[in-house]
């Protein structure tokens, strides 16, 4: 009777054993899922896809990426010259901007070893070309109410969808407008998007020697 109780409690132990130890497997992400908690941590949207699309992102893509996404400016400012603003007769001026970054180079390191790796920031990941017409009304303030903005994607795998607000304030000093963009990409089993939201503000002047230059100064005010 004792054997039987003994041998009965052991059985017992192994099914609770190798039960633990199955859901224990099944708690192990795979290299996608890893890859897509990494996403969601940097606060990147990410949505589950009824069905795989395209090949998924290796953990060292994933790696490079959200290290430029992470070291991405947040604000600048880029010069415009006089060969880039146009007067036309009415007096109107046709503005073209090109926004992107320098290239940057970051290293990590694995166990004993350095590895580099070159990755371009997210300003060259999606170039702008900004083109503006805007024009002093009789209280002086610059208004605009044609901004286009061309956008070019280095990285094919990705897509993107954009919306322009051409006049978010006014004054005698500079005109406000921003421009919103949301990049997208299906990999695998994942989607991922996230936005690249910036308000700008375009400051003109003329010169003593005649034409005109100026400063556009551009804030990221993504949430992520």
């Amino acid at each position: 009777m004792k054997q039987k109780l003994l041998f009965l409690i052991t059985l017992i132990l192994s099914l609770f054993t190798q039960s633990c130890d199955f859901e224990e497997g099944n708690t192990t992400l795979s290299e996608e899922d890893r890859i897509a908690e990494m996403f969601r941590q940097a606060g990147i949207k990410v949505e589950k896809l009824s069905k795989p699309v395209n090949p998924p992102m290796t953990e060292k893509e994933a790696l490079i990426f959200l290290e430029a996404y992470k070291k991405r400016e947040r604000s600048g400012l880029i010069k415009i010259p006089a060969s880039n603003i146009e007067q036309k007769a009415d007096g109107s001026l046709a503005v073209k901007i090109e926004c992107n970054s320098e290239q940057k180079n970051f290293s990590r390191t694995i166990f004993d070893n350095i590895e580099k790796f070159e990755f371009t920031h997210l300003t060259e990941l999606m170039r702008r070309e900004i083109y503006i017409e805007c024009y002093q009304d009789h209280g002086e303030c610059w208004r605009s109410q044609n901004v286009q903005c061309k956008v070019t994607l280095n990285d094919l795998s990705f897509q993107y969808k954009k919306e322009i607000d051409p006049d978010t304030g006014n004054s005698p000093s500079s005109l406000r407008f921003s421009i919103y963009v949301n990049i997208y990409k299906d990999s695998g089993w994942y989607h991922y998007s996230y936005d690249e939201n910036y308000d700008y503000s375009l400051v003109l002047w003329s010169q003593s020697a005649g034409g005109w230059v100026g400063n556009l100064i551009w804030n990221d005010v993504s949430r992520q």
